[in-house]
């Protein structure tokens, strides 16, 4: 009896350490299971590429100048050039910026270079024909015609002592073409085309630039 209850005695032991086993098995599978961080996604920004560099031409009218320095718009040194035999200064220049020239004797001229290398909203002792810049003490004017693309034509400009002919070019992926009268000095110009007289014109010091949509 005594061996009969010793055994029946393990059997309660053995069964009580299995249901307390099952129990702790029952409890961690119950327990959540943590939360991994969320996925990191790195994105690749393109960065622009930088513009090239275009050449610009700038004529000194005066005569008189022999070194010009270029700075940009945030006033940082963009360029130094010296006159060549031709009497030009050949610049260097990234597009899409405004910068200004100074010469050794003092004069100022401010441009934007666009980005087709077209010289526009010249400031200053400077006037523009759209390609190049001059440098000049005198004030000089502009007559810029513009129309719709594709169009020819040609256009005659006369005044004291001027008797010029333009014909319409329209730049590399404008949607405008246009024709250019520069470096005209301030009066009253008539404007003609192969059909006759268009219109009279007045340029003066204050509006040095006039722009004509014939469209």
């Amino acid at each position: 009896m005594k061996h009969q209850g010793r055994i029946l005695w393990a059997i309660a032991m053995t069964a009580a350490t299995m249901t307390t086993i099952s129990g702790y098995t029952l409890a961690v599978s119950r327990q959540p299971m943590p939360e991994l961080p969320p996925a990191v996604t790195l994105e690749t920004v393109a960065e622009p590429l930088p513009s090239e560099p275009l050449l610009v031409v700038l004529r000194d009218e005066t005569k008189e100048q022999g070194v010009v320095t270029v700075t940009d718009e945030t006033g940082d040194p963009a360029a130094t050039a010296e006159k060549n035999a031709l009497g030009e200064y050949i610049l260097e220049l990234e597009p899409g910026q405004r910068y200004t020239v100074t010469t050794d004797s003092g004069l100022e001229t401010a441009f934007y270079l666009e980005e087709n290398a077209a010289v526009s909203n010249v400031t200053g002792s400077g006037w523009t024909d759209g390609e190049q810049l001059h440098l000049d003490r005198e004030v000089r004017c502009t007559l810029r015609i513009l129309r719709a693309g594709g169009a020819e034509c040609l256009y005659t400009l006369t005044g004291d002592g001027v008797a010029e002919q333009r014909a319409l070019y329209t730049s590399e992926g404008g949607s405008q073409a246009q024709a250019v009268f520069a470096g005209l000095e301030p009066g009253t110009y008539t404007l003609s085309d192969t059909d006759g007289l268009l219109r009279t014109v007045h340029l003066t010091e204050k509006q040095p630039e006039v722009v004509l949509g014939l469209d």
